[in-house]
């Protein structure tokens, strides 16, 4: 959590060229200067019951650190959210994300040397063109299909959904959020970083891998749609020795809570591990 806090002491601020961050720097601080590590014993945390029943392993880690949490003293408090809210990536994240890219791309590229692509019909050709098809590194073929699928998808950043979203959904689910924070008195909201383990096969289909999710990344796009802050800390690993983390969810600006919310569990339970088979000079 001291990394995380110093990366994000570097990181915060206004940046003129992002207008989202216009009020940031009245809230910058040393986010590591003062990490409570007894911040746990005073709070009331409250629990989103939306992402558990995915994975056995992960509900079982999960709520053996709640119940830690429970133990140094944090007040638990269970919590639901609203059924868009509980996947927003179809209604909020998906359609943002396909409107925005291509302008927000090309705006990067602009930025590159002479000769480099300035366009995403450029990237795309070039993805597609046999020098790179044939490649020993051709583009993924799912990643291209997202590129064209954004091509395509251009123009809905000028649509009424688009602005409708923008205008409406978005600040719902932000009020929606604050309401349950505020109503239940809490310091944070707590999750299963992701509902279910990552897969230890990716290269073919893993018969003991088991995930009853409709989308094991559900809970992170709260604060993705919000643009709250979110911190995530190691809670353990399931059997084939994959890392399972757990997230502190705040509203706006409170990012010192959570880092000392973190901090306070991270030094509790020294959950974090280094992987089997991580070289030795790196440990």
């Amino acid at each position: 959590m001291k990394d995380a806090g110093l990366v994000l002491t570097a990181m915060a601020g206004t940046d003129k060229e992002d207008k989202a961050t216009k009020f940031a720097k009245q809230h910058v601080q040393d986010y590591t200067k003062a990490l409570d590590s007894s911040s746990l014993k005073h709070a009331r945390i409250g629990v989103a019951t939306d992402f558990f029943g995915d994975n056995v392993e992960v509900d079982t880690i999960t709520n053996q650190a709640i119940a830690k949490m429970k133990s140094m003293g944090t007040v638990v408090v269970p919590v639901s959210f609203s059924n868009q809210t509980k996947y927003l990536w179809t209604p909020v994240l998906g359609p943002i994300g396909d409107a925005e890219f291509k302008s927000q791309f090309e705006k990067f590229l602009s930025f590159l040397p002479a000769g480099a692509p300035k366009t995403l019909q450029d990237v795309i050709d070039i993805s597609e063109s046999p020098e790179v098809l044939n490649s020993e590194t051709p583009v993924n073929p799912a990643r291209l299909e997202g590129l064209k699928t954004a091509l395509a998808q251009a123009d809905t950043l000028y649509s009424k959904e688009y602005k409708n979203i923008m205008n409406k959904e978005i600040p719902k689910t932000r009020e929606e959020i604050t309401k349950i924070m505020k109503d239940n008195k809490l310091d944070a909201i707590v999750f299963p970083t992701m509902s279910c383990p990552a897969s230890n096969r990716f290269d073919k289909e893993d018969p003991t891998y088991i995930c009853e999710a409709y989308d094991t990344y559900a809970a992170s796009y709260v604060a993705s749609a919000t643009g709250f802050p979110e911190i995530t800390v190691p809670a353990g690993a399931v059997e084939a020795g994959v890392p399972v983390g757990i997230s502190f969810l705040g509203t706006a600006y409170s990012e010192q809570k959570l880092l000392d919310l973190a901090y306070s569990f991270e030094q509790a339970t020294h959950a974090r591990f280094v992987p089997v088979h991580t070289p030795e000079t790196i440990q």
